[in-house]
Parts: structure tokens; C-alpha cells; sequence
């Protein structure tokens, strides 16, 4: 259900991680509240270092 986006289906962890991105919740809130707290934390850390603008290579 991760991958299915575009036909209007997203997961928990998803919503929060939204509510987050817009300045809605705080880290902590999302953090407390999520189903994968590990999956939503490792998805809010890398998407802080990408807006840093980090350049992460293979």
C-alpha cells in the first residue's frame, strides 16, 4: 500500500509523515503515534538531509 499513492491509498505512517512535512505535528508526535516508528523516523531524517541539500552516493 506504500507504492499506491496515486490511486489515493496511503498508510498511517504516510499521513503522519505528511502532517509532519507541513509543520502540522512535531517529530515527537509523529514519532509517538506511528505504526513503524523506525520506518517513519528513518523517512523523516532522510528527508531533512536531502532538503539540506546532502549529497548522498552509492
Amino acid at each position: 500500500m506504500a507504492d499506491n499513492n496515486n490511486i489515493g491509498m496511503v498508510t498511517f505512517d504516510q499521513s503522519l509523515f505528511k502532517l509532519f512535512s507541513n509543520g502540522k505535528i512535531d517529530e515527537d508526535n509523529a514519532l509517538a503515534n506511528a505504526d513503524s516508528r523506525n520506518d517513519l523516523s528513518l523517512k523523516i531524517r532522510f528527508s531533512a538531509e536531502g532538503a539540506r541539500g546532502s549529497s548522498f552516493t552509492a
